[in-house]
């Protein structure tokens, strides 16, 4: 393998023309803007009322607005508190909570003799809470030397923010420096309430560096130069990102030290970034993970659909870090934005990047598994169940001839002859292996239909015996089944 840390005149872009387009689009007209050195805003609210963040589920509303944040102990609202996110590639700003519920009495609120940092709240997903969640932390770690403050979330901790509870031990902040307000509003000596120093699809400050950088401080670090974050282990239930192994393995076979990030924790997360010159991952929270390399280091993003890659190219852009996007990724069926599933291969244009860097691989071994085709088939119906669900996937992807022009075009393992013989699956009415073709075939013993690369082969004697059995005269049955003899 060629030196890929130090190739300096290295290509960015291994992908269509027409992605590479919107991938530099996105970066020169959105991710550069997004990028910020201004000074935040930070208001101190004396006798300020912290609420709890009450909503209604996402599912119901677009932007979900509803109560939660900070007052004055009038019940003015204070803005800087309201948490905010921006619509995806527009730069529309909106805010998740913005005003209070005026169905608490201010005169009944108790109060705690305590100042507090307000934080963002708490988010079920993991990167999430380390993008969002943790925004205003920079003013608490910048201060805590100076002033005792306690940290205030609007709305309770549980089990499924496991990630907050191991970054306070990071920062060894401990859990009775922590308040929740979960059920009723609290009023607290000082409400210190910090600007966002990260807005999805919006802003990122370069203060979001002092809790990255506070974090690699109080690790220690790991020595694989080279590593590959994967997704493998995650259950076919849970995970968009399908038919990862043989990128895996490719990797794996050159060198790389392949880590399962959901299988240790976020220290031990932190120190292998934090000691890695190269990290590889799917674009997504495992790519991500490259805001805790060190300077001049570089990182592959292994893209699994044609959706712009804002937040890579931000952290790019905010620290010292070479990266490389990669299409590596088949578009066969329809998906809405960031649901998925996607299925993952060794494309034209990975075969590009591991000639350029003179890979070791087999390219017999970089094709797509039949079982693997039939997970991803399975995750898409798991996915669009219903009649609903079919509803969000953009309308002019929903072409048959494409669907079938995608499928037919995919580097399958086998060859249509070594699938025919091959029986993966039986009962006792048909017999089920998968195919890459479309389409219907008669012979004496077997009716074969074929449709998304799934193959349904029924035995034609026991099939016509079952159908037979509906006729309730039997001379009918009988020439019935002569017709099928």
């Amino acid at each position: 393998m060629k030196d890929l840390l130090n190739d300096y005149n290295y290509k960015k872009y291994y992908c269509s023309p027409e992605l590479e387009a919107k991938l530099i689009d996105y970066e020169e007209n959105i991710a550069k803007n997004n990028v910020s050195n201004r000074e935040l805003k930070v208001e101190i609210v004396e006798n300020g009322i912290v609420y709890p963040l009450e909503v209604i589920p996402w599912s119901y509303i677009k932007h979900n607005i509803k109560y939660g944040g900070v007052t004055d102990s009038y019940g003015n609202f204070i803005d800087l508190s309201s948490f905010k996110k921006c619509s995806f590639g527009k730069s529309e700003l909106y805010t998740i909570f913005g005003q209070r519920n005026t169905d608490y009495n201010l005169n009944e609120v108790e109060h705690i003799n305590e100042d507090v940092v307000f934080m963002c709240p708490p988010n079920g997903n993991y990167m999430h809470v380390i993008l969002e969640s943790m925004s205003r932390i920079w003013f608490y770690i910048e201060n805590r030397d100076k002033h005792n403050y306690k940290l205030v979330f609007p709305s309770a901790l549980s089990v499924y923010h496991s990630v907050i509870f191991d970054i306070l031990e990071i920062l060894d902040i401990s859990k009775s420096d922590i308040i929740c307000i979960s059920d009723k509003p609290i009023k607290f000596n000082k409400v210190v309430i910090p600007e966002q120093s990260y807005i999805l699809n919006g802003e990122l400050n370069h203060k979001y560096l002092v809790f990255i950088n506070k974090l690699k401080e109080n690790v220690g670090i790991s020595n694989y130069e080279n590593v590959y974050f994967s997704r493998t282990k995650w259950s076919l239930k849970s995970n968009r990102t399908l038919c990862e192994a043989t990128i895996e393995k490719v990797f794996e076979d050159n060198g790389f030290k392949i880590v399962y990030p959901e299988e240790i924790s976020l220290r031990e997360k932190i120190s292998i970034v934090k000691g890695a010159k190269i990290l590889v991952g799917v674009f997504g929270s495992n790519s991500l993970h490259s805001m805790f390399l060190e300077d001049d280091t570089k990182a592959l993003i292994l893209l699994r659909d044609d959706s712009p890659n804002v937040i890579n190219a931000e952290f790019e852009i905010l620290k010292r870090i070479k990266s490389a996007y990669i299409e590596s990724f088949y578009d066969i069926l329809p998906v809405a934005f960031n649901c998925g599933p996607f299925i993952l291969g060794i494309t034209k244009y990975f075969v590009d990047f591991l000639n350029d860097y003179s890979f070791i691989y087999d390219e017999k071994n970089t094709r797509i598994k039949r079982s693997e085709l039939l997970n991803y088939f399975t995750s898409w119906a798991m996915s669009y169940s219903t009649h609903k669900d079919i509803n969000v996937l953009p309308s002019d992807t929903l072409n048959t001839q494409k669907l079938v022009d995608n499928i037919i075009s995919l580097p399958i393992n086998n060859s249509p002859e070594e699938v025919e013989k091959k029986v993966v699956y039986k009962t006792n009415a048909f017999e089920e292996k998968y195919s890459i073709f479309i389409g219907m075939f008669n012979d004496k013993k077997y009716f074969k239909l074929f449709i998304f690369g799934l193959a349904i082969t029924f035995n034609r004697k026991k099939l016509v015996s079952k159908l037979a059995w509906f006729i309730p005269v039997r001379r009918l049955r009988d020439l019935f089944r002569d017709k099928f003899k």
